[in-house]
Parts: C-alpha cells; structure tokens; sequence
C-alpha cells in the first residue's frame, strides 16, 4: 500500500525548519524587507543545517534530496518568509 506520510527525516526537517524559522527568521523579517537582502547570519544558519544549495549534486556539493524533501524544506522555510526559501535551490 502507498504511504502518503512524511518519512522520520522529514519530520525531523520539518521541526528543525520550524524553529529556526521562528528563532532565526521572524526575528529578521523587517530586516530583510528594508534592505531586500538576507542576513548573513540567516544564511550562514542554512549552511550550518544542510539546506542551503541542497538541490545541488551530490558531486558538486549539494545533497541532490527527493523532491519531496524539497518540498518540506522549501514550505518550513517559506511559513518563516518566502524569500529565504530561495537559497535552498
């Protein structure tokens, strides 16, 4: 039978995403709106948790993920601000 349910990676993605979007992110929403750019500190932060540039392969770097991880990613990242959902890709 085809599972639709989010894998324990994900999950844990999901929750990680979650806080750091909350924590790192909403603080910095002004911030980024004002001067268009996102905080080096967000973007180191991305870094720091693997997300940053993941659609990138593997040969190259990046952790060429399913798209459905791409997907969590991408929304946990966005409920924080759209535009730091960009740089996973």
């Amino acid at each position: 039978m085809l599972s639709f349910e989010f894998t324990q990676e994900q999950d844990l993605i999901r929750q990680t995403l979650g806080s750091f979007g909350r924590e790192r992110i909403a603080p910095t929403l002004r911030q980024i709106d004002d001067k268009k750019r996102i905080p080096d500190d967000v973007i180191s932060g991305l870094a720091e948790i693997g997300v940053l540039g993941m659609t990138v392969s593997e040969q190259y770097g990046g952790s060429d993920p399913d798209p459905v991880t791409v997907g969590v990613v991408a929304e946990e990242l966005a409920r924080a601000d759209i535009s730091c959902a960009v740089p996973t890709f």
